[in-house]
């Protein structure tokens, strides 16, 4: 419907476009709400025990962004791009997870103690990044 939207120029009108900009507003609070109900259900013993989040976070957090940065060097692409694209790739896991886990019936739990421990974990690993990038 958007796209017919967009593509035939039609603008909605005033209080249509106020309650979608609201609704568009909302998606970011709402999803850390949900992270923040579901991180409550979780185990925390059992959370911070598991290997796997862990080894997904220095995947995500360290590998990635080091993998991206190599690339773009044999590429030869300048140096602010190398640095932006590490920088984006060095970012936590998206709260997006966690609402397409919830959506379509998966580890909702899990995908939220990877967003919540990715977050926390960056603000080791982003300033590292940083560092070596200057």
């Amino acid at each position: 419907m958007g796209l017919i939207f967009f593509l035939a120029s039609i603008s909605l009108p005033l209080p249509a476009a106020s309650a979608v900009t609201y609704l568009a507003n909302l998606t970011a609070p709402l999803s850390l709400l949900l992270i923040g109900v579901l991180l409550s259900q979780a185990n925390w013993k059992e959370f911070l025990g598991k290997k796997r989040l862990y080894f997904t976070c220095v995947l995500k957090l360290l590998l990635v962004p080091i993998i991206t940065y190599v690339l773009l060097y044999v590429l030869g692409a300048p140096l602010l791009i190398r640095q932006v694209f590490v920088l984006i790739q060095a970012l936590p896991t998206a709260t997006a997870l966690v609402l397409f886990a919830e959506k379509y019936n998966n580890d909702s739990i899990e995908g939220s103690e990877l967003v919540f421990m990715s977050t926390v974990l960056s603000v080791v690993t982003i300033p590292i990044m940083m560092y070596f990038l200057v």
